[in-house]
Parts: structure tokens; C-alpha cells; sequence
């Protein structure tokens, strides 16, 4: 996970965009109910996979195994 950076940015960006529009209700106006609930749905399943790191500004110096 420490070694691919760009790739868990670029989901970690992605996950704070759709957090954004919907807290916004930009995705409530555009898609269906149902699309609604896939993006939640998906937003739930990423949170799960990156809550604990989405937050960090930079990459850890050490990490204990």
C-alpha cells in the first residue's frame, strides 16, 4: 500500500470528490435514486478500504509491522 502512492491518491481523491457531491446533493439532482445509492454504496465500500489514511497529508516516516 506505502508503494503505490499514486494510485491510492488518486482513489483517495476520488472518494473525497464523491463525498463532496453528495454532501453537496449534487448527485441527487443529476442521477436516479438507485444511481444514488450505488455512489453511497461505493463511497461505504472506499471508506472501509481508506477511511483511516484519506486524511493524511503526506506519507508515514516509519511504519511498525
Amino acid at each position: 500500500m506505502l508503494t503505490n502512492t499514486t494510485t491510492m491518491n488518486a482513489r483517495i481523491k476520488h472518494l473525497q470528490d464523491l463525498e463532496n457531491k453528495m454532501a453537496s446533493g449534487e448527485l441527487a439532482n443529476k442521477y436516479s435514486k438507485l444511481e444514488v445509492q450505488r455512489f453511497q454504496e461505493e463511497i461505504d465500500q472506499m471508506n472501509i478500504l481508506y477511511g483511516g489514511i484519506k486524511d493524511l497529508q503526506g506519507r508515514p516516516g516509519l511504519v511498525y509491522a
